[in-house]
């Protein structure tokens, strides 16, 4: 998933057998023990042609990542790239489809922080585009389709 491509929930080791064969039981599906890409190595595999696809929620990766020059290179080499955010930024620029997001005012679930940190959020308002992030995913009959 890009933040951390070699744990599966609760900070567990895609290397260890038992950890997947817990996940693999209760997904019903394989899992591999070698860990994902890690951001970085997803843009240096775009780059290279290897990595065709990515969905970005909530985060501007083409403004925020040191090397904006590579990120560019990278985004401009996907076969497909989904941004579901709040407003059409830098990294939308180069999306090929753009999906409405919901800001955490619009948000029932929780957060879990970098300290392994689970809070509850409740939202305030209705989301202004009229559905949660996932609905948007999931149930829009037509995204925008930037190009």
């Amino acid at each position: 998933m890009g933040s951390f491509p070699h744990e599966l929930p609760g900070y567990r080791h895609v290397s260890d057998p038992e950890v997947r064969a817990l996940f693999e039981g209760e997904w019903g599906v394989p899992i591999d023990n070698e860990p994902g890409l890690r951001i970085p190595n997803m843009f240096d595999a775009a780059i290279a042609g290897r990595f065709k696809g990515l969905y970005v929620q909530g985060e501007d990766i083409a403004q925020s990542d040191p090397n904006t020059q590579h990120v560019e290179a990278a985004l401009s080499a996907l076969e497909c790239l989904v941004v579901q955010d709040i407003f059409l930024n830098e990294t939308a620029k180069f999306a090929h489809v753009f999906l409405p997001g919901a800001t955490f005012l619009e948000k029932d679930g929780t957060f879990t922080n970098a300290e392994r940190r689970i809070s509850p959020v409740r939202k305030v308002m209705a989301p202004l585009s009229g559905k949660a992030d996932w609905e948007a995913l999931w149930r829009s009959p037509m995204p925008l389709v930037l190009r």
